[in-house]
This record gives C-alpha cells, structure tokens and sequence, in this order.
C-alpha cells in the first residue's frame, strides 16, 4: 500500500496493526515491571553505594517512567 495521506474522516483499518501493538505494550510493561524491581533492589542491598551512583539510578527510573506515562498519553490520545 503506498504512503499517502489521508483525507478528514477516512480512516484506515487497523486490524493488521492492532495485535503487534497489544504485544508491544505487554513486553514493555514487564520489562518495565522488571526495572521497577531492580531498581527496589538496588536501593535495598546497596545503601552504602555514592550519592552519584544512587541519583544516575534514580534518574535512569525516573525517565523510563516519564517515558512510560507519555506512551500511555499517546496510546490513548481521541483523535
């Protein structure tokens, strides 16, 4: 099919897309869960570890998540 744009209130159908993109946030989601999890661990068994070392772990959390709040705004954007 080649590219073009659509025109106002023509849709295309999605139902060739729509199970990759189910299986795509799945994945994501446990392998966010899994980061979660890591990142609780981390902080538990590492305590005495540099400030630095703590704030570049809390920062790499802190955009997976914003990151992950953005994609579930997109996802679910009413166009």
């Amino acid at each position: 099919m080649p590219a073009t744009i659509q025109s106002p209130g023509e849709h295309q159908p999605l139902d060739n897309t729509m199970g990759a993109m189910l299986v795509g946030i799945i994945v994501s989601a446990v392998l966010y869960g899994i980061s979660l999890v890591q990142t609780l661990f981390y902080f538990n068994r590492y305590r005495n570890d540099a400030w630095y070392l703590k704030s570049l772990v809390a920062i790499t959390v802190l955009f997976d998540t914003s990151t992950s709040i953005w994609y579930r705004g997109i996802m679910t954007m009413d166009s």
